[in-house]
């Protein structure tokens, strides 16, 4: 019900909630979930749904927390917050292509996000991707990341990959 319908969702979660006593964490999660959505004003929409996505999120329940958050990005379409709860998600669900898209999309609105960049590294070379997967760590170096002998060995690495020996080697002689 949550991924194919969020508002019938959220009804039917109130009602259980309403009727029944809650004894697990998993459920008290949600029903904190819920009581802070009526907390706020209907101005606040976003925010609300925002709070139901993150404890689905919190609950390791991914598919529906991308099928809710895909709904709030189609309404609001810059919603920050949304966006790398999606691109988590999707990553935590193994569908590194998915995450790569919305990560890159979420990026695109800060390229001196050296952590954005670096997992954006990560899941270009699980996507094997290793030139992109350069570029995004070579930024990441430029805008000062830090430990940089991690990004110069995964740099390296991928040097390794793509059979670019001399640039492998200058990584080692820079360090």
């Amino acid at each position: 019900t949550c991924a194919s319908d969020f508002h019938k969702c959220k009804l039917t979660f109130e009602d259980y909630i309403s009727k029944n006593e809650v004894k697990t964490k998993e459920m008290n999660s949600i029903k904190k979930a819920i009581d802070n959505y009526k907390n706020f004003s209907s101005e606040q929409l976003y925010y609300k749904d925002a709070l139901l996505a993150w404890a689905f999120y919190e609950l390791k329940l991914y598919p529906i927390t991308v099928e809710i958050s895909k709904k709030i990005l189609n309404d609001k379409k810059n919603y920050r917050p949304i966006k790398l709860l999606l691109w988590k998600s999707y990553f935590e669900i193994g569908d590194n292509y998915s995450a790569k898209k919305q990560l890159e999309d979420y990026y695109n609105t800060d390229t001196k996000d050296t952590k954005v960049s670096y997992l954006l590294g990560i899941i270009s070379f699980n996507l094997q991707d290793y030139v992109s997967s350069n570029l995004y760590y070579t930024n990441s170096i430029k805008n000062w990341y830090s430990p940089k002998i991690d990004l110069e060995r995964r740099l390296a690495y991928n040097y390794f990959l793509l059979e670019e020996d001399k640039k492998m080697m200058s990584i080692f002689y820079s360090l």
